[in-house]
């Protein structure tokens, strides 16, 4: 099936819902909605220090949104209160429950959007973009690309070169924050892979990833890489809670 064929969406979740064995779980969220409805006391101390140190509010109203969120997630799969929930760090710092346990998670936002991903298969890394049109692509991947990459993207058409660039990107990123060592090295040591769109998990070739691309909503690109084999990626719309609403993130199509 080609990419264009395909209709990404973001459908809200059933009521009752699980992590099955071998699957992944990707949520979507506007940060700026959430803010509006998720009660700051869930946070920790840690946490409503950080917070308090931002100083652009509209920053600092959506990092407490993003942790209030995340705590509230992962709250269901626990089976726990979100203020109970204890955090560590891994591998380059990277966030873990300090609980320990086979639950793994990542969070990524740009802006308001927000890609939140958990799973039992193994550690797993999730990037979300802007695409920005106007950025100096050229000399973006000097710096970060291979020589394939580069040809690839020297290759494409001057329009479809933004979205070429961050589908690449956003996998690079994604798979440093999956091994924890995020792009200290050399981003251009990292391969990211096939670059037609990946519409299902797609072995990252010479890493034990596997790469998804995501479309969060329309000007943006994600990617998630998962260290193991997951057999399905389940995609949910964040519901504000208690409520039976989505939080407006439109789907968009993957680009052809």
């Amino acid at each position: 099936m080609s990419a264009g064929a395909v209709r990404w969406t973001w459908p809200l979740p059933p009521r009752e819902w699980s992590l099955e064995p071998g699957e992944v779980h990707v949520w979507c969220a506007d940060l700026d909605q959430l803010a509006a409805v998720l009660p700051a006391a869930a946070l920790s101390a840690d946490e409503r220090e950080r917070e308090r140190r931002i100083r652009v509010p509209q920053v600092r109203t959506r990092f407490a949104a993003g942790r209030g969120w995340l705590r509230e997630r992962l709250a269901r799969y626990l089976g726990t209160d979100p203020a109970r929930i204890e955090f560590g760090r891994g591998p380059g710092g990277k966030p873990k429950l300090a609980s320990g346990g086979a639950l793994h998670f990542n969070l990524s936002h740009a802006g308001a959007v927000a890609l939140l991903a958990v799973s039992r298969v193994g550690e797993l890394g999730v990037d979300v973009e802007a695409v920005d049109a106007h950025r100096d692509l050229e000399e973006l991947a000097e710096r970060t690309c291979t020589a394939r990459e580069r040809e690839l993207l020297r290759g494409a058409a001057p329009d479809e070169r933004p979205a070429l660039f961050h589908r690449l990107w956003t996998r690079k990123e994604a798979f440093g924050k999956a091994t924890g060592a995020g792009l200290a090295s050399d981003p251009r040591r990292i391969a990211a892979g096939d670059p037609a769109p990946a519409v299902a998990p797609t072995p990252l070739a010479g890493t034990p990833g596997w790469v998804q691309d995501l479309w969060p909503c329309a000007g943006h690109a994600g990617a998630l890489v998962v260290l193991g084999r997951p057999e399905r990626v389940t995609a949910f719309a964040a519901p504000v809670p208690d409520l039976d609403a989505g939080l407006g993130i439109l789907p968009a199509d993957p680009p052809s």
